[in-house]
């Protein structure tokens, strides 16, 4: 591997781990749960980022970009229901031997138009995932160790409570 996609591969993982301050090792989403929603797919924009979500198997691909760059960072993501929320499991989609993909919870609204994300990583969602799983501190952030039958039941308790995220970012569907 060249030193300019060495580069790029952890610039865009530090992009997309750095976001949320609680990760975890294992997929939560197990496959016989994965969810689609036929609203997802599409291009979808926040200022100068876009977001291109497109089915794969039983999940999406996304690949994010700006418009100042030419640099494309992708995505793998599945989802779980939980009650009326949708968590998604988000993961980088490139595999690299020096880096270990972790896996993001995120909640997702999505209508027609409209694509509201928020992380799963508030201090109360933390304090709830350090009082029960196996995690491990790292530079301010929480990263889940356990089991991901452990991690899924725990997102299928917490991740619809109000409490689990910040203030959700809107995305708008791009035409």
């Amino acid at each position: 591997m060249r030193i300019p996609q060495v580069i790029m591969a952890l610039a865009g993982t530090l992009m997309c781990t750095g976001c949320s301050e609680l990760t975890a090792l294992h997929s939560f989403v197990p496959e016989n749960e994965a969810v689609l929603d036929a609203r997802l797919p599409g291009v979808w924009m926040d200022g100068d980022e876009m977001y291109i979500v497109r089915p794969e198997g039983n999940g999406y691909t996304i690949s994010r970009s700006q418009k100042e760059s030419a640099a494309v960072y992708k995505l793998k993501a599945t989802l779980l229901k939980v009650g009326d929320a949708r968590i998604m499991d988000l993961m980088p989609a490139e595999e690299d031997v020096f880096q270990i993909a972790a896996h993001t919870p995120l909640r997702v609204w999505v209508d027609d138009t409209k694509l509201r994300i928020a992380f799963l990583d508030s201090q109360w969602l933390r304090a709830q995932a350090s009082g029960q799983l196996a995690v491990q501190a790292l530079e301010g952030r929480l990263l889940i160790t356990s089991p991901a039958d452990q991690v899924t039941r725990f997102l299928l308790t917490y991740g619809g409570d109000d409490r689990a995220y910040g203030k959700p970012v809107v995305l708008t569907k791009h035409p």
